[in-house]
């Protein structure tokens, strides 16, 4: 089977990221109802892949990391299909994973499918523009393509491309962008966006790998993951190959105490699926939004924001003589009316949709909307409980305008004006960073809907007060690993900025005990400085502000 559709005009909430929401138009404003590659769609969940009651498709993303092997093995050992979303840049470092994966596949009769999650799985794709989006998916294509078609090459009739992008946000490209990532890159021939259904995040009742680790036991998290199952019967699973304890809590292996998810989960009555299982679903989806995006007299455009307190707003704006339903998550329509309509919820933790629906005079659906997104839980409603990595994950840490210590550019300790980072490690200069504060006045701390954390501070200097900017981090759950971070946002004294371009860095090592992070800016002048960044010392004087 060739594959099913191109991407599409999605016009769902991409997630946000350092605090801020990603824009919901494409960048040339292109109106969404024109044009081939504009036709309404949403992004792909557990009904789009015909998923029955107790049908559950397990998804592995950010891979393949050091236990990939280990993992597959086991599922093909217990034959459990899985689709393994995998990252460009891991992918590079490590072929003999992808090229295993796609062997097992074989052997199993097409058990395994590979997807692309991106290059390098760094900040959402609607804040990289067109251009950044468009190097994420070809660059990654340009790797995992071979092994893609391979792990497919038994047991189907062709591959199907599938694409899940980083933290679930593409859609807020736009229409105008989406048909341009289409037309320049690999992108033409993916489905999707895939989404998931179960493992979206940690809340009261439910579970996130990403989340449960330094913030729960083992236990609760696999607890977590079944009440999700069981509410929502059926569904996408989401979880982490590159998560030693998500590998351990699969199998019910060291960690886990013996107590295996995907075992319990059968127990209880559920069938792993393969995302192909029913492939005329799929097929059946692309040519459903195809017929509802052809009835030009209805229009719907909606615009979906998540806030504070699980609070979220929909804001619809319809044309045509229909009556419009508006439902969440499969439940029973939360409102009805003709026209235009804002829609004001609290929902739970979570991942969620919203469906908007143009009913006709005759009766019959002439267009449908659904729009995914993501309620974040508050950090501070963790339960205490944390793993060895405590120190790096305790995120409740992470309040407003909290101070950490930030050294740049290594020296040596008898240069003049060396600042004593540690004992024997020094730099020139010794900088404050604040946990900044978002649009709401708030933290600007938020959790990005896949595994990691979104931070951002504010960096200045005592002995500089004109070097004022922003430090923006990605940080790994369950580890404190900085995934990625820049500094950016340069401004003077005066709050004007400065011409400087931002500097990317690199995490070169994470001391858990001590709280401890190195690295390395790299500037567009091509040099390196070296930094450490700390919690305060008792002695110091930013320990008094925590």
């Amino acid at each position: 089977m060739s594959s099913f559709r191109r991407f599409t005009s999605l016009f769902v909430l991409g997630l946000g990221i350092l605090g801020a929401a990603c824009s919901s138009a494409g960048d040339d404003g292109d109106d969404p109802a024109n044009g081939e590659d504009a036709l309404s769609t949403r992004n792909m969940t557990a009904n789009d892949f015909g998923l029955k009651d107790h049908e559950i498709a397990l998804t592995l993303d950010d891979g393949p990391g050091p236990r990939t092997i280990e993992l597959a093995q086991w599922l093909a050992d217990n034959d459990v299909p899985a689709t393994f979303f995998m990252v460009g840049k891991n992918a590079k470092v490590n072929p003999a994973a992808v090229a295993k994966v796609a062997e097992i596949s074989n052997a199993h009769n097409g058990l395994f499918i590979i997807g692309n999650h991106s290059m390098t799985h760094t900040t959402p794709l609607p804040s990289q523009g067109l251009q950044g989006s468009i190097h994420e998916i070809a660059d990654a294509d340009a790797i995992l393509h071979d092994a893609i078609a391979k792990a497919q090459s038994v047991g189907y009739p062709s591959p199907v491309y599938f694409f899940r992008p980083p933290y679930g946000a593409f859609t807020a490209l736009g229409a105008a962008n989406i048909a341009k990532v289409n037309e320049n890159t690999s992108a033409g021939r993916y489905t999707g966006p895939v989404f998931w259904d179960i493992g979206g995040e940690l809340s009261a009742n439910y579970s996130a790998d990403w989340a449960c680790w330094g913030k729960v036991t083992m236990d609760r998290c696999i607890d977590g993951y079944i009440a999700e199952a069981t509410a929502r019967k059926r569904g996408l699973m989401l979880a982490h190959d590159v998560h030693a304890k998500t590998v351990d809590m699969l199998m019910g292996k060291g960690a886990a105490n013996g107590r295996s998810l995907i075992k319990e989960l059968r127990a209880k009555g559920f069938k792993f699926v393969g995302l192909r299982s029913h492939d005329s679903a799929v097929a059946n989806f692309g040519q459903q939004q195809e017929q509802l995006s052809s009835n030009a007299e209805i229009t719907i455009d909606a615009n979906v924001s998540t806030q504070n307190g699980g609070r979220v707003v929909v804001d619809i704006r319809t044309a045509g003589d229909a009556k419009i339903v508006v439902a969440f998550d499969s439940q029973a329509p939360t409102a009805e009316f003709h026209g235009n309509k804002q829609i004001d919820v609290t929902l739970a933790p979570g991942s969620h949709f919203v469906t908007v629906s143009a009913i006709g005079r005759d009766g019959t659906m002439h267009k449908q909307e659904r729009y995914t997104f993501i309620i974040a839980s508050d950090i501070a409603n963790h339960d205490g409980q944390t793993d060895d990595h405590a120190p790096c994950v305790n995120y409740d840490h992470l309040t407003l305008h909290r101070p950490f210590k930030m050294f740049i550019k290594k020296v040596a300790c008898d240069a003049p004006g060396a600042h004593v980072a540690v004992p024997g490690e020094c730099y020139a200069y010794d900088g404050t960073v604040r946990v900044a504060a978002n649009a709401e006045g708030q933290a600007a701390v938020r959790a990005t809907g896949g595994a990691e954390w979104s931070v951002e501070y504010d960096l200045t200097f005592a002995a500089d007060p004109n070097d004022l900017s922003k430090l923006s981090l990605i940080l790994e759950q369950g580890t404190g690993h900085i995934v990625t971070g820049k500094r950016h946002a340069f401004r003077n004294a005066h709050g004007q900025a400065v011409n400087r371009a931002e500097a990317p860095f690199t995490e070169t090592s994470v001391d858990c005990n001590e709280g401890i992070w190195r690295g390395q800016f790299e500037y567009s002048t091509g040099s390196k400085e070296d930094f450490l960044f700390r919690k305060p010392n008792a002695d110091e004087p930013e320990y008094n502000e925590r």
